[in-house]
């Protein structure tokens, strides 16, 4: 499927309304309708003018970099909330596999059950460090 063009012209006259108001102006304009200036490709977000790079270029270099960390912060904060909520949730997880498992080892063997006991806090805590740390 062909990617839509994305690109936006703007007049690049800083003294006429179109440049002012930000109004984008369709891709097959050449001269602005208001003043007469050549248009050019300018950035969807700040107004500035940026090079013809294809369909999908469509924000200057600046805007890129303060999407990408907008997106960077978002994504750290994503990670640490879902490390607050795997902390809780492992140990309700390992408690609820500690009972399991000690009863069905107590029923097979009661001696293997104390053994069960002691081994399955450990493995609790090394599964809840390898999930927080992810």
């Amino acid at each position: 499927m062909p990617t839509m063009d994305r690109r936006i012209k703007g007049c690049r006259n800083v003294h006429c309304r179109y440049n002012k108001e930000r109004k984008h102006l369709p891709l097959d304009y050449n001269y602005c309708p208001i003043c007469g200036e050549k248009v050019g490709l300018v950035c969807r977000e700040c107004f500035a003018e940026i090079e013809d790079l294809g369909k999908t270029h469509f924000r200057c270099d600046a805007c890129e970099a303060k999407k990408a960390k907008r997106a960077e912060e978002q994504r750290e904060k994503l990670v640490k909330a879902g490390k607050k909520l795997a902390a809780p949730a492992t140990d309700a997880a390992v408690g609820v596999i500690q009972q399991v498992a000690v009863k069905q080892v107590k029923k097979v063997a009661p001696a293997a059950g104390q053994a069960m006991k002691k081994v399955v806090p450990v493995a609790g805590k090394a599964v809840k460090k390898a999930i927080v740390r992810h």
